[in-house]
């Protein structure tokens, strides 16, 4: 959710739209060497572009799951040792459900 309104989806679909032109274009140069390393370059700084993108996210999330996992044990480490697990499988299967309804990159 926090992904959702964090990151500027317009901006992220823009560059995955880049990058698919580019790796054709790659592909239309895979002969021309320099050429080639010119993609490569743009490609790199899109990816970097996104990553930077990407971990908006995480950073503001990170400290409140670290507390939030650290009461989860402190409380519930007694009555079901294997809680982390149980929370693994439900956040992943909820993160992918709720990123396929909110149509989150």
């Amino acid at each position: 959710m926090i992904t959702k309104f964090v990151t500027d989806q317009k901006k992220m679909k823009e560059l995955r739209e880049k990058q698919k032109e580019l790796r054709k274009k790659s592909k239309e140069f895979s002969h021309d060497v320099k050429k080639m390393m010119e993609i490569n370059k743009e490609l790199m700084e899109m990816s970097m572009e996104m990553m930077k993108h990407s971990f908006k996210p995480l950073l503001l999330t990170f400290i409140p799951l670290l507390v939030f996992f650290w009461w989860l044990k402190t409380t519930f480490e007694a009555v079901l040792p294997g809680w982390i697990w149980y929370y693994i499988i439900v956040s992943v299967i909820s993160s992918l459900i709720l990123r396929k309804l909110l149509d989150v990159a």
